[in-house]
């Protein structure tokens, strides 16, 4: 077990030494405290699906193989389907699944170094949604925001989910879309106190904006990306050493541009190229995608393929000197796509127990 695992696991076994020591490590001073001043191994956690089934594996992070790993598993058994890792912020993993005995929509907040889970069923809505999951950092309190597509208006209605208070309530956006109808995509990325989705004219699939929420103060703000980018292809964004980068995706170069944004929310902010990602297609290549980065700045890469009539996805590395992509040996050989997020251990849900929320 890693540094961190260890001084995880003996603060555990110390909470039954005595009831004041379980008092002071379930204390919510020393949960937030905890690890500010610890060094933290940075982890990276894989979630694929082989024979119907979700699997997650977490990999330390060592600027060297990538080679220990290990599997994790929620501790919540209840038949599940179609889950997919929505996220991951301050050590808590966010799954979303269907359930179904009750026909709903479920979403997981899971804490994979305490083996913590609290899973909350999403209200019933006649109309499509996408998700967003953070965690304040000025009270710890895991939050999921919700964002319906509205037709025929020019806005977008959300509803907010605190654990803390159990229960979804509205908050206005009060954003003036530049287009008629925008789409959220699914993928999200938490910067510090900020949400951030990329949203897209959902008629001509052109005009791209990038829509924020504040954890803090629940506001929304947005970023016209169109006007911040040339010429915009397949956009997706993700988080590299604590900052928001879009990945501008060309299929038919297969190439991918890293542009990082200078200037985090607000309809001031700018972008600069990082670098291009060039994929190296054989004929068995069905898609390359960019699922991650190592804290090194390495982007992970997803490679599909088609082998013998079977579908087969490796682990990719990218190094940003030689432009080469080298495989990454897990051990993991699965048929569909993978998806990818960093975290550090935490003690947050401590106080929790292992529940379903029925709102």
């Amino acid at each position: 077990m890693d540094k961190c695992g260890s001084h995880l696991k003996s603060l555990l076994q110390f909470r039954t030494v005595s009831k004041q020591w379980k008092s002071v490590i379930d204390s919510s001073r020393f949960i937030t405290s905890h690890g500010v001043n610890q060094t933290q191994s940075h982890l990276l956690l894989l979630a694929f699906g082989i024979d119907f089934e979700d699997k997650f594996v977490s990999i330390v992070d060592d600027d060297v193989t990538l080679s220990h790993h290990h599997k994790l598993s929620p501790p919540i058994n209840i038949p599940i389907f179609r889950a997919a890792m929505l996220g991951c912020c301050r050590g808590l993993v966010c799954l979303s699944a269907f359930d179904p005995q009750s026909q709903k929509d479920l979403v997981f907040v899971w804490n994979p170094s305490i083996r913590k889970c609290v899973g909350i069923t999403i209200p019933s809505k006649s109309y499509s949604y996408e998700l967003g999951f953070g965690v304040c950092p000025i009270t710890n309190d895991p939050k999921l925001v919700r964002l319906t597509s509205e037709t025929d208006t020019d806005h977008k209605a959300a509803d907010v989910f605190a654990l803390s208070s159990g229960v979804w309530r509205s908050v206005p956006m009060n954003l003036h879309w530049p287009c008629k109808e925008m789409h959220f995509s699914p993928y999200h990325v938490v910067i510090d106190t900020v949400i951030h989705w990329v949203a897209y004219d959902r008629i001509t699939d052109s005009h791209h904006v990038i829509v924020s929420f504040d954890l803090s103060t629940e506001e929304f703000e947005e970023v016209d990306l169109s006007l911040a980018l040339p010429h915009p292809i397949i956009l997706s964004i993700s988080k590299l050493n604590g900052s928001l980068v879009v990945l501008d995706l060309n299929p038919g170069a297969m190439v991918c541009d890293v542009w990082m944004m200078i200037k985090n929310g607000g309809s001031k902010s700018s972008f600069t190229k990082l670098f291009t990602v060039s994929f190296n297609p054989t004929p068995e290549t069905m898609c390359y995608r960019i699922i991650g980065f190592r804290k090194n700045g390495e982007p992970m890469v997803g490679h599909m393929r088609q082998l013998d009539e079977v579908i087969q996805t490796t682990l990719e590395v990218c190094d940003t000197n030689s432009k080469q992509l080298n495989e990454v040996e897990t051990g993991i050989s699965c048929r569909t796509s993978f998806s990818m997020a960093s975290y550090t251990e935490s003690l947050l849900l401590l106080n929790h127990s292992d529940s379903i929320i029925h709102s």
